[in-house]
């Protein structure tokens, strides 16, 4: 599920020509990957004790998806220089923030997404609907814009 919502934010600007399909799929990654957390915080690789935590790790919050979100971006641009660090920062948050905000949507409020604040539990619905809209203005954006957005200058 969250491998597919992160798609559903990043597809309209792959498929539109906006963002290349290795910077698509390296945005799609961290999505699923900051699951690894639970297995951190378990001490364990077995799946039984990894979901069986008490709550979310820290590592399952906004602050947490904004800032690996920004490390993440800073080392995509030591790769290239072809999107400006801000839409890279961008991508890379939006995919972890849609993993953390899904969480918190299950209806369980142990997923500490607005830490350090309370972070209580919040309807589905809400969280699909914003990903839904979010998604559709990436799509109504790229298509607007003539030639490939963001790009400064060839790999």
């Amino acid at each position: 599920m969250h491998a597919l919502v992160a798609v559903v934010l990043v597809l309209p600007l792959c498929l539109l020509g906006r963002i290349g399909w290795w910077l698509a799929l390296f945005t799609v990654a961290p999505a699923v990957l900051i699951d690894l957390d639970h297995a951190v915080a378990a001490g364990s690789l077995h799946p039984a004790r990894m979901i069986s935590l008490a709550a979310r790790p820290l590592s399952h919050s906004l602050l947490f998806a904004l800032g690996a979100g920004g490390l993440l971006a800073a080392l995509w641009r030591t790769r290239s220089r072809r999107y400006p660090l801000g839409l890279l920062w961008y991508l890379f948050g939006l995919s972890l923030a849609s993993h953390v905000l899904r969480d918190a949507a299950d209806g369980n409020e142990t997923t500490p997404w607005a830490w350090p604040a309370a972070s209580p539990a919040w309807p589905a619905g809400l969280f699909f609907g914003l990903f839904f809209a979010l998604s559709l203005l990436h799509l109504l954006l790229a298509a607007r814009r003539p030639g490939p957005a963001a790009v400064l200058r060839p790999e």
